[in-house]
């Protein structure tokens, strides 16, 4: 990983900018295509949407259900969320038949 802090809105001398880190990562391909699909989605830009997840103090809890809450509109049910990875040692474990499923309206994420 490598920062570079650069000055953003100077107001006059250098002690009254504000300073803005450039951070350069290396993720894998998959990774990087999640993050620019789910940033589009939200209609953030990808810093934007990696700050709303990696500041101090980011509402995960809120996060949490509001993901719950859109997955039971599409037909998971009440609680999954609490279940989820709770049966990944169990090799019984198998998934019900999917039910039907709801119409698009559009393929654009909206």
């Amino acid at each position: 990983m490598h920062a570079h802090f650069s000055p953003l809105a100077c107001d006059g001398g250098f002690g009254d900018c504000l300073l803005m880190a450039t951070l350069t990562i290396d993720i894998e391909d998959d990774i990087a295509r999640h993050v620019e699909e789910s940033a589009r989605r939200e209609h953030k830009s990808i810093s934007e949407w990696i700050k709303d997840r990696v500041k101090p103090g980011a509402d995960h809890a809120a996060r949490l259900v509001a993901m719950a809450a859109r997955a039971e509109a599409n037909g998971y049910p009440p609680g999954w969320l609490t279940l989820f990875g709770s049966l990944a040692d169990d090799e019984t474990f198998s998934a019900p038949p999917r039910g039907p499923t709801r119409p698009v309206e559009s393929f654009n994420g909206d």
